[in-house]
């Protein structure tokens, strides 16, 4: 008997079908996962250097207006004694423009420049279902040192009375700027700015300006993304900023 060298046209043609179907199964789910990771890290530095640049003004304002601020220490300091008359349209210090808010009129020292091209009504739910109105009032800045846009709700004020960890107005963060998916849960997150200067994650029990559930219980999966993508910023925060969803 002679010994069968190579393989037939039908076998060759069988495996390249196997593979075909192997890798349209898995390059979906491995792109998915690199995309994923991509924006995890984005979403991680962007958090950093808004927090950095939230931190810098403080200080700054400090240094700036030493007898205008009660607090002796930046750990003590709180946004309302930086801004009395509101983070909005606060233009009394020489370190502030006449801006109309917090972000435009600090940009520099926070690290943001202006975006006039940012389209919010390209931005989604991540079921897909549009967002109309949910950016209404809000003015859009990018980060100096990333592709990432922030989206400042300039309709909130402090209060007198407003305590420590009291939400003073939403911060959307879009890790990749104008590019796809444009989702909120997948390159979108919200996070709200406390009078303590903290970011604090949509979807965490310390939001208390947040209308849905609480999404790092258990990692629950049935509020992130599934009833609330707008949650997704506390899941990825507390799951060591990981999109695992």
């Amino acid at each position: 008997m002679k010994n069968k060298n190579g393989f037939t046209l039908a076998e060759v043609l069988i495996t390249l079908a196997i593979i075909g179907i192997v890798a349209a199964l898995v390059l979906p789910a491995l792109f998915s996962n690199g995309k994923n990771a991509a924006n995890s890290t984005a979403l991680a530095r962007a958090v950093e250097l808004l927090q950095d640049g939230v931190k810098t003004v403080m200080v700054h304002a400090q240094k700036e207006n030493a007898d205008d601020i009660l607090a002796s220490t930046i750990t003590a300091l709180r946004i309302s004694d930086v801004f009395p008359d509101g983070i909005d349209g606060y233009n009394q210090d020489d370190f502030l423009t006449d801006d109309d808010n917090l972000f435009s009129a600090t940009k520099g020292l926070m690290g943001l420049e202006d975006v006039e091209d940012y389209d919010t009504s390209n931005i989604t739910h991540y079921s897909g279902d549009a967002v109309d109105g949910l950016f209404e009032n809000c003015s859009a800045f990018r980060f100096t040192k990333n592709n990432s846009v922030i989206l400042y709700q300039t309709n909130y004020n402090v209060a007198d009375d407003v305590k420590d960890d009291e939400i003073l107005t939403r911060v959307y963060i879009d890790v990749n700027g104008s590019e796809e998916p444009n989702q909120i849960g997948r390159d979108v997150f919200l996070f709200g700015l406390a009078n303590n200067g903290i970011l604090v994650p949509a979807g965490s029990e310390k939001y208390n300006d947040f209308d849905g559930e609480v999404a790092i219980e258990n990692n629950d999966d049935n509020v992130c993304p599934n009833e609330d993508d707008l949650a997704c910023a506390a899941r990825v925060m507390a799951n060591g900023w990981r999109i695992d969803y």
